[in-house]
């Protein structure tokens, strides 16, 4: 590769080296070469062949790596109130402090999703997943001047989950069955919120052609830290 000065060298050398990474059982390795050799493919068939061998690599590898990065403009990046006043016991138009208003800005997340799986067997198979996510606001220049002691940090969200997700067959070909079990915990403004677990139970149908029929039936228990009586219990069928 670092020899190479064409794009055909570059194709050949990064191919060349995915095959042994992946003989070697460094299939993540090889997912990444084989993504450089997709960059510098010097033709459609190249590509394709690049592509197909990602493919296969990618169905072998234990290690599923994924990654999101948003930043989108929001009106309401505090979930505050879009009223300037609220009423309480027969008092009429208290006003809302300004920090809990709904303010404007940029709402910055990012997600990360690792997931561990056992080898399969031709009727299950079982995944560990580990989920983060991290979430940030910056406050438009108006809204610095609506609300100056608002502090962004106020707004931070962060979250971590460990869950395991176990899936077979059951009773005949076509039809699955899926259980799951996942735990996490979550700050908001740098504070612990929560602490929540959540139990799911599925089925599945795929024996008529064209034809998906599913049930799901998943319980969610949520301890608040901050206020024990916010905690909840929800059930949730579909």
């Amino acid at each position: 590769w670092a020899a190479a000065e064409t794009d055909e060298q570059k194709f050949g050398a990064a191919v060349t080296r995915a095959q042994v990474l992946s003989a070697e059982g460094r299939r993540t390795e090889a997912q990444l070469w084989l993504r450089r050799a997709v960059q510098v493919a010097p033709n459609d068939q190249a590509r394709a062949l690049a592509e197909r061998d990602f493919r296969y690599v990618r169905a072998r590898n234990p290690w599923v790596f994924a990654f999101d990065l948003s930043v989108a403009p929001s009106s309401n990046v505090n979930n505050g109130s879009s009223r300037g006043t609220f009423d309480l016991i027969g008092l009429e138009d208290l006003p809302i402090p300004d920090d809990m208003q709904a303010l404007s800005g940029l709402d910055l997340a990012f997600g990360a999703d690792v997931t561990y799986r056992l080898p399969a067997t031709d009727w299950s198979r079982t995944e560990f997943n580990l989920g983060l996510l991290a979430r940030r606001v910056t406050l438009s220049e108006e809204s610095r001047q609506e609300a100056p002691t608002a502090d962004p940090a106020n707004y931070a969200y962060d979250a971590v989950e460990l869950g395991v997700t176990h899936r077979r067959l059951a009773f005949a070909e076509g039809r699955y069955a899926e259980f799951g079990v996942l735990a996490g915990h979550n700050w908001y403004g740098g504070e612990s919120l929560s602490d929540y677990l959540q139990a799911n139970v599925g089925v599945e149908d795929r024996t008529a052609p064209g034809r998906v029929l599913g049930f799901d039936l998943m319980g969610i228990r949520t301890w608040r830290l901050d206020s024990d009586t916010q905690s909840s219990d929800q059930v949730i069928a579909s």
